[in-house]
């Protein structure tokens, strides 16, 4: 899986799970891209990543309807 991060997430997740978190190949890497190895992924590490990269590209009214329904 590939997730679109902010390069100080891309670099917290990379240093707190190398076997599961990588920067992108080729370029894509250095613009945030991140790869995600799902084999053996524990469900929390899963959401956790899954929310920063919507937040990351979501519109704004999306992020705002759902933390006031929260």
């Amino acid at each position: 899986m590939v997730l679109r991060l902010h390069h100080a997430q891309q670099e917290r997740l990379v240093r707190i799970d190398p076997a599961r978190f990588a920067p992108a190949t080729g370029g894509f890497g250095q613009l945030g891209w991140t790869s995600l190895s799902l084999a053996g992924a524990d469900e929390a590490a899963l959401q956790e990543a899954l929310k920063m990269a919507w937040r990351n590209v979501a519109p704004k009214s999306a992020i705002f309807r759902l933390r006031a329904s929260v």
